[in-house]
């Protein structure tokens, strides 16, 4: 089975996480809200995702081995590249 619609949901996610976690790491501000969505890049990836979030429960239900092996190193990097924003913003505060 396909995992396309589960991939681009992760995509979405990490996308919408790591822009958040990047906007607010100075505080929280209308002006970090217009630039979340303004932003065209962001805005795709998080379209695709809530586009294709119906096909998600399908091609979770019954996963093979195979189709396992493919998501965890996939979902691996997103939780590293959320990891790394929140670090990157840590050490922002850390020298303010």
């Amino acid at each position: 089975m396909d995992l396309k619609e589960t991939k681009e949901v992760l995509t979405g996610v990490e996308a919408l996480a790591v822009a958040i976690i990047e906007r607010t790491g100075d505080g929280i501000g209308v002006d970090d809200a217009i630039a979340l969505a303004t932003d065209s890049a962001l805005r795709a990836k998080v379209t695709a995702a809530v586009n294709g979030i119906s096909g998600v429960h399908g091609e979770l239900k019954d996963l093979s081995l195979d189709e396992i092996a493919e998501l965890v190193p996939e979902a691996t990097k997103i939780a590293i590249g959320i990891i790394k924003a929140l670090r990157v913003a840590a050490d922002k505060r850390k020298a303010a």
